[in-house]
């Protein structure tokens, strides 16, 4: 904007670091970032497993009842005959 760049908030929060005064070099940047992806990519396989389960045995639950609810019914209901 005008041949300079925008201040934003936080620049004047924090201030502004130029890009010559911490130089990343790309390799380790990709590095890094390789394995930050790696590591939330486990993450979200974990959870996506646990939640498989859990939804699972809600499922089952909901369509075939509990374990233990199995033949209830029949045991409280004799009805006079």
């Amino acid at each position: 904007m005008f041949g300079r760049e925008a201040r934003l908030p936080a620049d004047v929060i924090h201030g502004r670091s130029s890009p010559s005064s911490n130089p990343i070099q790309v390799n380790q940047y990709a590095l890094d970032l390789r394995l930050h992806l790696e590591s939330a990519y486990q993450q979200v396989q974990e959870r996506m497993g646990l939640q498989h389960q859990r939804q699972k045995a809600l499922y089952d639950r909901a369509a075939h009842g509990r374990p233990d609810d199995m033949g209830l019914s029949s045991k409280t209901y004799c009805g006079s005959f």
